[in-house]
């Protein structure tokens, strides 16, 4: 719950003792419901008759796949094997974290900076400024949310400062250095130097479709790496299908189920 909700409890009457925050109690929690979700889907899926095999694929063609030397045939494929967080090749890129790593930090920091402006970025700044975080948003573009409405993006701007998130606008960072003294040094691309306790990027993604045979298939990517689709999500590769964020579209997990019921529900048909 917000800061600001237990302040706003007193007026309806309530009174609201200290509260405090443990961050090791929260990821424990994830974790323990993470566990609980994955057993649950494996459940569900053995119950509909899904085999279930565990380790890296790797295509040999077109209808085969091979998982830890075993091989496996199929008249199709289905390629849903998401995007990973990019993060550009600089100065101090070793000490970058994306949202992958957010939740498995052993301890909250005090200060962060997050590099970007899409909804990620924003969900985070707000998250952690929630929990307490001293925290900065540095986008290289002059407004929020791209993409979004504009009366949203000026609102959003607003109320996220009004709260107390710093956001810098038209301005990236060049460099990050370790500082002993004062956790991590990021000199930005005017010069002007921030010092913080973590960097987390939160610049795009991108496809997650190398190093498992795609290419050697000839199956066509785009210059970004996405696999191409039809509008039937076949590649172009008549037996391999490709859907989710793999394809590079609009990248969201509900968009993701949506699309895998739309194809499983057309090969019903």
């Amino acid at each position: 719950m917000p800061p600001e909700h237990f302040d706003a409890a007193a007026s309806f009457g309530w009174t609201v003792g200290k509260s405090t925050f443990n961050w090791t109690r929260l990821i424990a929690n994830k974790n323990q419901e993470v566990e609980r979700l994955h057993a649950a889907y494996n459940n569900r899926l053995q119950k509909s008759g899904v085999s279930i095999i565990t380790g890296r694929a790797n295509l040999l063609d077109a209808h085969t796949v091979a998982v830890d030397g075993k091989q496996y045939s199929a008249d199709r494929i289905l390629i849903a094997t998401g995007g990973w967080p990019f993060v550009p090749d600089m100065p101090g890129k070793q000490h970058i974290v994306t949202s992958n790593d957010m939740f498995f930090l052993d301890q909250l920091p005090k200060r962060i900076i997050i590099v970007g402006g899409g909804y990620i970025a924003v969900e985070f700044a707000s998250i952690l400024h929630g929990l307490g975080v001293n925290t900065t948003i540095c986008h290289r573009g002059h407004k929020l949310l791209h993409g979004f409405d504009e009366d949203i993006r000026d609102f959003l701007a607003h109320e996220m400062t009004q709260k107390g998130i710093n956001i810098l606008f038209n301005t990236d960072i060049e460099a990050i250095e370790s500082a002993a003294d004062d956790g991590l040094a990021v000199r930005l691309i005017d010069g002007s130097k921030m010092s913080t306790d973590l960097v987390m990027y939160a610049t795009g993604r991108t496809p997650n479709s190398s190093g498992f045979g795609l290419e050697a298939l000839g199956v066509a990517l785009d210059s970004e790496g996405a696999i191409m689709v039809n509008s039937d999500y076949q590649t172009n590769v008549p037996s391999i299908y490709a859907l989710g964020d793999v394809t590079d579209r609009v990248n969201l997990t509900p968009v993701a189920i949506a699309e895998g019921m739309a194809l499983v529900n057309k090969e019903r048909a």
